[in-house]
């Protein structure tokens, strides 16, 4: 269970996310960032999927803080009828944004459905290159090493169900305004 990935489902932490440390007998030692390490009950959290990217799908833009124009610079050159950018964080200098392809959410959604799971999902941006021998999409319920931080950001049920069902439209408008939308609430 090491490295999984949960979302606690009950109590004062419930909906934060975290990285299981490990499990002791029904309690699990889990991660959650600016917490301590938790004790949490195996029943109180459920497993969350994970897609790993190659620390290429990286976007940067310089500035400070997320503007308006920070996200239309990052949206500049992303297809959004075949993609989805979504913002990570900022670190004082850069704002970071990860760029994956919607098929990606389409297919960890088929994966839920198969086994009877919430679509709960976290992108990360992981430690290795498009171009390293062997390497590819990491469709997973726990994170390898991520690249540098900023580098993950969650979505609910909701959103994958969404962005599913927007991805099989043909002219990828109505992807578009959903990610202009969904970042533009950030501001």
């Amino acid at each position: 269970m090491k490295g999984l990935c949960v979302e606690v489902t009950k109590g004062e932490f419930a909906h934060r996310r975290g990285i299981v440390r490990t499990k002791l007998n029904q309690l699990l030692l889990v991660d959650i960032k600016d917490l301590a390490p938790l004790r949490i009950s195996l029943k109180d959290v459920c497993a969350v999927y994970t897609i790993g990217i190659p620390r290429e799908s990286r976007v940067k833009v310089e500035s400070a803080a997320l503007t308006n124009d920070v996200v239309q610079t990052a949206l500049r050159d992303v297809d959004s009828s075949k993609f989805y950018l979504a913002y990570v964080g900022g670190d004082g200098v850069w704002q970071h944004f990860v760029k994956f392809r919607t098929v990606f959410v389409e297919r960890m959604l088929e994966i839920a459905v198969q086994q009877d799971k919430e679509p709960l999902l976290r992108v990360y941006i992981g430690s290795f290159s498009q171009d390293d021998p062997g390497a590819k999409i990491i469709f997973s319920d726990s994170m390898q090493t991520v690249d540098e931080n900023p580098a993950h950001v969650d979505f609910d049920s909701e959103w994958v169900v969404e962005c599913s069902t927007l991805s099989s439209v043909a002219d990828g408008s109505s992807m578009r305004e959903f990610n202009v939308c969904n970042l533009m609430t950030l501001l």
